[in-house]
């Protein structure tokens, strides 16, 4: 398999020249040497999405209790949306059961330590459904389930 990245250019010219907008893209592929390079810049990518994800939670914690029930739904589906896009497999399962916990009990005090793991689970390099059955399970002891 290769793997290639691409840089693109976009030009745009003056208004005053009369066109109001064009685009000019430029992709050029760069083909790296070996698998490596390509897994290195998927783990930068899963860093950059595991940051963002974490992130989202922290902005949900600090504004907790002046963010209206929709709008705290929303940002965590948000954040389930992202997890499931990238394969973090814990991370969308325990979004999907604090979205759950939401819409049957509103907002409470069981928010945060959902969020608590929801960002141990983003800080997690480990994937897969092993690793989201021990967050579930870690979840339900939390929960006294």
């Amino acid at each position: 398999m290769r793997y290639f990245a691409a840089t693109v250019k976009v030009g745009r010219r003056n208004r005053r020249e009369g066109a109001s907008f064009y685009g000019l893209l430029t992709i050029v592929a760069h083909s790296h040497p070996g698998a490596e390079m390509g897994e290195d810049m998927r783990q930068d990518g899963l860093a950059l999405v595991r940051s963002d994800i974490i992130n989202r939670i922290d902005a949900l914690a600090a504004q907790r209790g002046h963010l209206s029930l929709a709008r705290t739904c929303e940002e965590v589906d948000g954040i389930r949306h992202v997890a499931r896009t990238y394969g973090l497999e814990a991370v969308e399962q325990l979004a999907s059961i604090l979205g759950s916990a939401l819409a049957l009990d509103g907002h409470g005090p069981v928010v945060l330590s959902y969020l608590d793991l929801i960002r141990d689970a983003a800080s997690c390099a480990d994937t897969g459904p092993n690793v989201r059955a021990a967050y579930v399970a870690s979840l339900s002891l939390r929960m006294g389930a």
